[in-house]
């Protein structure tokens, strides 16, 4: 399997329930519906140099698209949908 041009393919990470800084509880449902998702980078693209695999990146979910390889649901997201690099 080979990823090509500037894509990348991510697991998405399940949400988990948080405590935000102001000390509001996010539950694990209104975190899963949050535009920016955080996901784990499987593979990157052939001409992706900002992440690499093993890294942590927060995404737009609204981006990108859902492929099943072996089973196994992914994500294909282009390398300007990543926000942040954890």
């Amino acid at each position: 399997m080979k990823v090509l041009s500037k894509y990348i393919l991510v697991t998405e990470i399940v949400a988990k329930e948080t405590t935000a800084a102001s000390g509001l509880f996010n539950t694990a449902t209104a975190v899963e519906n949050m535009r920016y998702q955080e996901a784990l980078v499987v593979m990157p693209g052939s001409d992706v140099d900002s992440v690499k695999v093993g890294e942590t990146v927060v995404y737009d979910r609204a981006q990108g698209h859902h492929v099943t390889i072996d089973n196994v649901t992914y994500r294909v997201i282009l390398e300007r949908d990543v926000a942040v690099v954890l």
